[in-house]
């Protein structure tokens, strides 16, 4: 057999060859046109699809603009005291702890007052010996007052006598009066408590030297406690005395009563303090932060619009995205200048060619230039309120 292939004409073998790859080739392409024949037709996006969708609000005017406004301040003890000894001396008893409430003249530390109680003794005694020597120079004043009024003294005597006397009288109010004051010094040899609250600082322990003046004790009052918050001139010329205000501490809001305004413009931060009255039983410790709450309302037209709906436009100035319906039913960016006439931390409020009911983007800018065909998506529940 292969000698009888070898034997034909090579012409013969390259059509048989030529043959063979045709039906190959007839094979795959009527494959490739089942395959083809069995695929969905492939849809051609209209404008309308390729639009991209964007997040819009609709305009809404206010007529004013509301203005929430907070300052704070701290809560402070109405009333503090640094206590210590008027006298110098050796401590002998501190009888009260960093946190420990006390009363109104509690005593509270106490000096050395043997030295005291022993000038105190002696002066005591002096008192008594001048009260004997008062009572021996009148009594000798009356008798010769018996015998100058019979002729048998003269009154150079008697003018002796009652000099005694005043003397004598004299000394024994030195000595009352020298007593006095080793009582006085005893009493300042001893801390009492001012007024009820708590201490809050201990400073010395016993056994030592305590130096006039020398703060020993910290005590703050307790019961109720005030606010102090520094204003700007104008917004406490708002306040009225006596009124009550909202004022944030601790996550609670309290209404305090405002009990003063010093009226004095303090050089660092250029404010004038007011002070608040909180309400009794508050629990409302000194030191804590509080913040006064307060609205003012301007007489001022515009809209509010997120922070993320600005887009800087040319010299300075800010513009919004607007869409706008075209006659064929599409919806294309526009760009709207706008002033801003206020701003806060994540909104602000503006004004310009705008009219309620106009959609704005909201986000998302930087995908967007004017003209561009877009599809919005709007939300109504985030229009911005004032």
């Amino acid at each position: 057999m292969s000698q009888d292939w070898a034997k034909q004409p090579s012409f013969a073998r390259g059509l048989i060859f030529l043959a063979v790859i045709g039906v190959a080739v007839l094979a795959v392409a009527g494959f490739i046109y089942v395959q083809r024949g069995e695929e969905s037709p492939v849809n051609i996006p209209t404008e309308r699809a390729r639009a991209l969708s964007v997040n819009a609000a609709p305009v809404v005017y206010r007529e004013t603009l509301v203005l929430d406004e907070q300052f704070s301040g701290i809560v402070l003890a109405r009333r503090s005291s640094a206590l210590g000894f008027e006298t110098g001396g050796r401590i002998t008893s501190v009888n009260v702890d960093i946190g420990d409430t006390v009363s109104e003249n509690q005593v509270l530390a106490r000096l050395d007052t043997r030295a005291l109680n022993a000038r105190l003794r002696a002066s005591d005694a002096q008192i008594s010996e001048a009260r004997a020597a008062v009572q021996l120079a009148e009594a000798t004043r009356e008798r010769q007052a018996f015998l100058i009024e019979r002729d048998l003294l003269s009154s150079q005597s008697f003018d002796e006598v009652q000099t005694q006397v005043d003397a004598a009288n004299a000394r024994l109010a030195a000595a009352e009066a020298q007593a006095q004051t080793l009582r006085v010094q005893i009493e300042l040899a001893s801390i009492r408590a001012p007024f009820a609250g708590v201490i809050t600082e201990r400073r010395v322990d016993e056994g030592a030297i305590a130096a006039p003046g020398q703060p020993m004790l910290e005590l703050i009052e307790i019961g109720v406690p005030e606010v102090r918050i520094g204003l700007p001139p104008d917004v406490a010329s708002r306040l009225l005395v006596d009124d009550a205000y909202s004022i944030s501490i601790q996550g609670r809001e309290v209404s305090a009563r405002l009990k003063a305004i010093t009226g004095v413009i303090e050089t660092n931060g250029r404010t004038v303090t007011a002070i608040f009255e909180l309400p009794e039983a508050t629990g409302i410790a000194p030191g804590a932060t509080a913040r006064l709450n307060m609205s003012e309302e301007l007489d001022q037209r515009g809209v509010w619009v997120p922070i993320s709906a600005l887009t800087e436009a040319s010299r300075g100035l800010w513009a919004i995205y607007v869409v706008r319906e075209i006659e064929t039913g599409a919806h294309q960016i526009d760009r709207q200048l706008v002033d801003i006439i206020h701003s806060e931390s994540d909104r602000v409020f503006v004004r310009g060619a705008l009219h309620d009911g106009d959609m704005f983007v909201m986000d998302g800018l930087h995908r967007l230039v004017p003209g561009m065909n877009v599809t919005p998506v709007v939300h109504t529940d985030l229009a911005m309120g004032g």
